[in-house]
């Protein structure tokens, strides 16, 4: 009888441990599971930072850019009025010389 009741306390013991590693292994899962999406997180908020950085380069990019062409368009315009207006003084001269008959 005393061997059956060391063999019945053997197994209890062995089940005890067997709930307490599939307890522990449980605990270990679910906090690597925590830490990944943990990480996983703030791989999602470093991607977003990093893609906000980048757009915010290239709208800076694009507002030099723009600026660049605006004063190009504005030096060809100035240019273009320039002309525009030595033409005309050119026209009026000839214009008025035929009016007054001047050659």
């Amino acid at each position: 009888m005393e061997a059956l009741r060391e063999i019945r306390a053997a197994e209890e013991e062995a089940r005890k441990r067997i709930e307490a590693a599939r307890e522990e292994a449980e605990r270990i899962i679910r906090e690597a599971e925590q830490e990944a999406a943990r990480i996983m997180e703030a791989a999602r908020e470093e991607e977003k930072r990093v893609a906000q950085e980048i757009m915010e380069r290239k709208r800076e990019e694009g507002e030099r850019e723009r600026e660049s062409i605006l004063k190009g368009a504005e030096e060809e315009v100035k240019r273009l009025k320039e002309e525009a207006s030595s033409k005309m003084a050119a026209a009026v001269d000839v214009a008025l010389k035929m009016l007054l008959g001047i050659s």
